[in-house]
């Protein structure tokens, strides 16, 4: 029989997964904090032993990914409550960017958006803009004033419509503030043509 040494406020006991002595005070005892000298212990004593407690233990599912093929295994709740099956956010995001574009949309117009505006909104033509950006030092060319993200155009020399080989050449850019570049087109707009903003 084990022989434990009791102080005034508390007790000595024994770990029982590496056999040292811990003293625990009144306080745990009375929570029955006792059996073990530390969490590690606590969690080697617990290797090897199946989950008694595990609610969700033979309800889940393996299924294969509808987008790469991969197979999952999740709880029979998330599956039931999925109407499609993915291994990752990344499948569902191609997944659905397929089946969701051009005329599969819900919000498909018979693609009225214009060409230039859909060249303007390519990876190519932001590059172009941030070169240009770049090589002014987001400095307006007109009236040498620094420029903010919002405040800023890369402005074609040369138009974008008419000169199609120079759209994307970075000496026909040049950095302009919005107030300068309205000055330049006389088309953007009379009631906000000479409003920096």
């Amino acid at each position: 029989m084990v022989q434990y040494h009791v102080r005034k406020n508390g007790r000595d006991f024994k770990c029982q997964f590496c056999g040292k002595s811990f003293y625990r005070p009144l306080s745990l005892i009375k929570r029955g904090v006792t059996k073990y000298c530390s969490f590690k212990c606590y969690g080697n004593s617990k290797v090897g032993i199946p989950n008694l407690h595990n609610r969700h233990k033979g309800n889940i599912v393996t299924f294969n990914c509808e987008e790469c093929g991969k197979a999952k295994t999740v709880r029979l709740a998330f599956y039931k409550k999925a109407r499609h099956h993915f291994c990752s956010v990344g499948c569902s995001n191609v997944y659905l960017g397929r089946i969701q574009s051009g005329k599969a949309h819900w919000n498909w117009k018979g693609g009225i958006t214009p060409k230039n505006h859909r060249l303007r909104n390519t990876p190519r033509y932001k590059k172009w803009r941030n070169a240009v950006y770049k090589k002014d030092n987001w400095t307006c060319r007109k009236c040498d004033t620094k420029c903010k993200s919002k405040t800023i155009v890369a402005h074609h020399v040369k138009s974008f419509e008419e000169y199609q080989k120079l759209r994307y050449s970075v000496k026909n850019g040049l950095t302009l503030c919005r107030g300068c570049h309205k000055k330049v087109h006389k088309e953007i707009g009379i009631d906000t043509r000479f409003s920096l903003y």
